[in-house]
């Protein structure tokens, strides 16, 4: 039965009220096997029943979060790229050169002089299983020109040959939003159609899944979205709500379609639609059987950074492959995929050995909302699974209640010298530039303004206890998830050169409760945080600029005063133009 207990769902709301979380929804789809005469399980033509609820409210009105609710589906759009080109290779889609589409395809012979990396060996040999599996030799660079704006996706690929790569072609997984803006602009190419075209007419219109939007106006139009929130004025020395801060508006993620983010995190859908998803692709009656089936040599192995974030079965040795994660839920394989927009969390999970499919929307973008989501899918599950250990094990302590508590001591900073602070405000005038991230000008930081106390209030807020002042330098950038970049100078100077720290916030203006926002009301969120060098030719960053996942990340040289050649070594080098 697809039917969650009425203890479970009363557990959900009494949480998500405890914890100040706006909103959520989510759905089950449950396939009841039908029998034959002797009473065997059939393992087709599966009777499947869906169960939708809803809990608090979608935006600041106070309308009901339901199964109407349209929400931001993040990350989970992924898996459409992948099923967009896996269709197009079952239909026997040709290339330009006349040859068939395939998974082992080239995608320079798919793309033509649109796909040129760093490497010129994975520029000739990364195919289209390679894309699967996220083993391109790129990490995802979040804060470069392939996050923003209307550019086309041709546009947008040009500028991975200025990505610096973090690996060879297979060498490991690295999730980035690369590879499914590369498999949108295949089947742009090879059709002939927008890609928000064929994800509507190859997979919106024959699933029935009519509250589902590439086109994001259309999605405001329905006037059922939920809109997103973050969270402002808490302090992390306290417990409580006094903690995390108390929930503010920041709206839908855009005002116009938004197509050009449609291959990486654009789609908007309702927990109704997305029930339906979850169904065809445990059995299929409008698209090909088992068509996102991944062979070893499309799949990614998620090693530990990414199995922690997993939080399923934390041991478990996880795969990706064509927009899936692939791991293991108290010993039951699971397929499943996460994603997140501004001030809004998605996840969808199904374990096909049982017929189970689980979507869950919640409209709280930060460590509450994601905690939330956590604990609400595991009580589900341990319910649906039938495995008589509902209740059993305390999900709110498990994944709400450290939120709560009061942040441990940390490190202070690194004090600020007095001769970094005025090295740095000799350095910084003049325009930087990157093939892919694009200019910065920097400028210098006024904590009165109602940004900079945006950005200070989420700094604290995230646990840290920087002197943010007069002395720090910021800029603004262009792209989708970074608006800003602060920088505070470290240690006294030497040759010419200055380390700083930089804070990479994304701050939102406050929705104003009318589909607009407050022109002098903002609240941010601290993306990540690292270190790098400023000297007179250009800024180098490094520890995590292009990539989250500490293994990843180039550490600041410890010789970064000397020859070192630091636009070589550097993360991302933003190189100074006038």
């Amino acid at each position: 039965m697809a039917t969650v207990s009425l203890e479970t769902l009363n557990w959900i709301e009494s949480i998500r009220s405890k914890y100040g979380v706006p909103g959520l929804s989510f759905g089950v789809v449950k396939g009841i096997s039908s029998k034959d005469e002797t009473g065997s399980s059939l393992s087709s033509n599966a009777r499947w029943e869906h169960s939708i609820h809803g809990f608090g409210t979608r935006n600041v009105q106070g309308d009901p979060y339901n199964e109407q609710t349209v929400c931001a589906i993040g990350s989970c759009s992924k898996v459409f790229s992948y099923l967009v080109v896996a269709l197009l290779i079952h239909d026997g889609t040709k290339l330009p050169n006349g040859e068939p589409l395939k998974w082992e395809t080239r995608v320079k012979d798919a793309l033509g002089d649109a796909w040129e990396m760093k490497d010129q060996y994975a520029t000739e040999h990364c195919t289209l299983h390679d894309l699967s599996g996220m083993k391109i030799g790129l990490g995802p660079h979040p804060y470069g020109r392939t996050h923003t704006t209307a550019e086309s996706y041709d546009d947008q690929l040009r500028l991975i040959r200025h990505l610096t790569m973090s690996a060879e072609l297979r060498q490991r997984f690295q999730y980035d939003s690369i590879c499914p803006l590369a498999l949108a602009g295949i089947a742009e190419l090879i059709t002939g159609k927008p890609y928000h075209t064929l994800v509507e007419e190859m997979i919106f219109e024959p699933l029935g899944m009519q509250s589902s939007f590439c086109d994001n106006k259309k999605a405001r139009d329905t006037h059922k979205i939920s809109e997103g929130f973050f969270r402002r004025g808490g302090s992390p020395q306290k417990s409580g709500v006094e903690k995390t801060g108390e929930p503010v508006s920041v709206g839908w993620w855009t005002k116009d379609e938004g197509y050009w983010m449609v291959p990486m995190g654009g789609i908007a859908s309702t927990a109704k639609d997305m029930l339906l998803f979850l169904q065809e692709l445990m059995e299929a009656k409008h698209l090909s059987a088992g068509i996102l089936e991944t062979p070893a040599e499309g799949q990614g192995v998620l090693w530990g950074p990414y199995n922690a974030m997993l939080k399923l079965d934390q041991n478990t040795p996880g795969l990706y492959g064509r927009g899936q994660a692939i791991t293991s839920y108290r010993g039951h394989p699971v397929e499943w995929h996460s994603g997140n927009m501004p001030g809004q969390i998605a996840t969808m999970i199904r374990i096909p050995g049982q017929k189970l499919g689980l979507f869950i929307g919640v409209n709280d973008g930060t460590r509450t909302g994601a905690a939330l989501m956590f604990a609400t899918r595991n009580r589900i599950l341990d319910e649906l699974l039938g495995l008589g250990i509902t209740g059993r094990e305390d999900y709110e302590s498990k994944f709400l209640t450290p939120v709560w508590q009061p942040a441990p001591p940390i490190s202070p900073p690194l004090p600020s010298e007095e001769s970094a602070r005025q090295a740095l405000k000799e350095l910084y005038p003049g325009t930087y530039a990157h093939g892919a991230y694009k200019t910065w000008q920097p400028y210098p930081f006024d904590p009165k303004v109602p940004e900079s106390q945006a950005m200070i209030d989420a700094a604290r807020l995230a646990g840290h206890t920087h002197e943010f002042d007069t002395h720090c330098i910021v800029s603004k950038s262009t792209s989708f998830w970074l608006s800003h970049i602060l920088f505070r100078p470290l240690v006294n100077p030497v040759n010419g050169i200055c380390t700083f720290d930089w804070f990479a916030f994304q701050v939102y203006p406050v929705s104003n409760g009318k589909e607009g926002w407050k022109d002098d009301e903002f609240v941010a969120s601290v993306r990540s945080k690292g270190r790098g060098v400023w000297s007179e030719k250009g800024i180098g960053m490094f520890e995590g600029f292009w990539d989250i996942i500490p293994s990843s990340q180039k550490p600041l040289p410890t010789d970064w005063h000397n020859g070192v050649d630091k636009e070589a070594s550097a993360e991302v080098w933003m190189r100074k133009e006038s």
